[in-house]
């Protein structure tokens, strides 16, 4: 009876074994799959995204001798469009991904700062050239579909690298969470 106990009990770790090997090899799939898909669909985004931080900096630029002192946001996005500009120098790799969407972000963050300044100060409100580089910021608008399809993707992988199923693979191979991308309207 006790040799029967243990050959049962042996079956089942090897079962339980078997069954966890599966269902992690499972999960690792569908998190490299969704994580590529999501990847893929940021890379068409990077080459509008960089027109319009180009056009925000253009916008600080001509703002910032009409300033005195300079607002501190225009420190922020010379900093923040500098980090994005060394993200797009390199050539692209999925794994930036992350940091480049959250350098995206934080441009998109001063974009809405510098946008309300702009109004808000009458030197700069009434500057041609700085009205003429806000209505560049403000047609500088990747494709809303782009930026859909990204977030769609991301918000995929997301649910499911915190599913249950993936949590344990998403953990063990390092499979970290994509943010979304936010984009500011300017007017």
């Amino acid at each position: 009876m006790g040799r029967r106990a243990a050959l049962i009990a042996l079956v089942l770790v090897i079962v339980l074994v078997v069954a966890g090997t599966v269902a992690l090899s499972n999960g690792r799939d569908t998190l490299d799959r969704q994580r590529s898909v999501a990847q893929a669909r940021w890379k068409p985004l990077r080459a509008p995204l960089t027109q319009r931080y180009g056009a925000l900096a253009a916008l600080v630029n001509a703002a910032r001798p009409l300033r005195n002192p300079p607002l501190p946001v225009f420190a922020q996005v010379d900093t923040a469009e500098a980090r994005w500009t060394g993200l797009q120098k390199q050539p692209f790799k999925g794994d930036r991904v992350p940091a480049e969407v959250t350098a995206a972000n934080n441009l998109e963050g001063l974009i809405g700062r510098v946008s309300a300044a702009v109004p808000d100060s009458p030197r700069l409100n009434g500057n041609p050239a700085v009205q003429a580089a806000l209505t560049g910021l403000k047609a500088a608008v990747p494709p809303p579909a782009l930026v859909t399809s990204f977030d769609d993707a991301v918000t995929r992988y997301n649910d499911s690298r915190n599913s249950f199923w993936d949590r344990v693979p998403a953990e063990l191979f390092g499979y970290d969470a994509i943010p979304s991308f936010a984009m500011v309207a300017t007017g």
